[in-house]
């Protein structure tokens, strides 16, 4: 009897050490995905900012989302809260006393304005543009004693759904409401509306904050109006240049978190990783099938791949989009390529023993 050379033995022990690794790295990738599943499904219902103590907020709560239109339904509350005018500094030096009560506030109408189409046609400059807010000195005749009730409003969700599970959108919008206080009727202090929250209850997402960095890199449209003015003009005017200069104007942070808002819609981390997973087994399956299969069993285990792989689509396009997806064309990939393997190992040929079972 032959006893295992030194060889051997350092093959055998490198080839367990790989599988025990193999193993390892299997568990580990199931564990992150599994734990990131969790944390973001109590994280990502709520998105505050840091609101001081302030008369008038605003919080937002996001409805649902139609991917292939490209609109999103939120709606948003106006908050007003009397008792911070004593303490606001634009009001609490008016008049005399401490009680709240004196104050006579006048409320604008409130409105949601929809940047993504502006900023989608134009480019960032015009989402971070200051039209419309402008000081007042007295209140105009459409403000009102009353604080406006909640405003609904359909939003621009620019992205690519056919991308699905790896689809992700961009939402942009701008919250104009002020109002106006007075004691005597003389002097009034203007109190703009500037800090919000979210909460976000749209199945099948979860969403966070755009970046600076994302909204320079996605602004597709400034590119393309800077390359074109610079091929088309040799030599700029003074007005070229200013206007240049307004497109070029990069990502301001403190325009945001007051007023406006750009938001990121994305698929959770848990079904994309799902994704790739089955996908990565419905590839080798269809090698296996094709390679590994004996004649009488080669079409039982073509049908039965063709139902499987259907009923696995179903599952992971339950939240899917209304129109060809990813998925969609995996799927079609994989019975081509299966079908091609089939045929292919037909025309090949099988060993006799396989026809004969041996």
């Amino acid at each position: 009897m032959k006893h295992p050379t030194g060889h051997y033995r350092i093959k055998e022990l490198s080839r367990r050490t790989l599988a025990v690794v193999w193993f390892l790295a299997v568990v580990a990738a199931l564990a992150f995905a599994i734990g990131t599943s969790f944390r973001e499904s109590r994280i990502d219902w709520w998105l505050g900012f840091p609101r001081p103590f302030v008369p008038l907020s605003f919080d937002i709560f996001w409805d649902s989302i139609d991917e292939v239109s490209g609109k999103v339904q939120i709606h948003a509350t106006p908050k007003f809260d009397r008792e911070i005018l004593v303490i606001d500094p634009e009001t609490k030096n008016m008049g005399s006393g401490t009680s709240a009560e004196r104050f006579k506030v006048f409320f604008s109408p409130f409105t949601i304005f929809d940047l993504g189409e502006g900023y989608r046609s134009a480019g960032l400059w015009l989402a971070q543009s200051e039209i419309g807010t402008a000081r007042l000195k007295k209140p105009p005749q459409n403000f009102t004693h009353e604080v406006p009730g909640t405003v609904h409003q359909y939003l621009t969700a620019i992205g690519n759904p056919r991308l699905y599970p790896f689809d992700r959108y961009l939402v942009m919008g701008r919250l104009y409401w002020t109002a106006m206080a007075t004691v005597d009727g003389k002097q009034f202090a203007t109190i703009p509306g500037e800090y919000y929250s979210m909460e976000f209850r749209i199945p099948g997402f979860k969403f966070r904050e755009a970046t600076g960095k994302e909204l320079e890199r996605w602004d597709s449209a400034s590119k393309r109006t800077i390359d074109y003015m610079t091929r088309t003009q040799s030599t700029a005017g003074e007005d070229t240049k200013g206007y240049l200069a307004d497109i070029e104007q990069s990502y301001k942070p403190e325009l945001w978190h007051k007023r406006r808002f750009a938001i990121v819609l994305m698929r959770p981390y848990f079904l994309q990783y799902f994704t790739c997973f089955l996908g990565t087994i419905a590839l080798a399956s269809v090698i296996g099938i094709g390679f590994s299969s004996k004649p009488k069993q080669l079409a039982i285990n073509a049908i039965a791949y063709f139902l499987g792989l259907w009923g696995v689509r179903g599952a992971l396009s339950a939240d899917a989009p209304k129109t060809a997806t990813l998925i969609d064309y995996a799927v079609l990939v994989f019975y081509g390529l299966l079908v091609a393997t089939v045929v292919c190992r037909l025309l090949w040929g099988f060993p006799r023993s396989e026809w004969s079972g041996e």
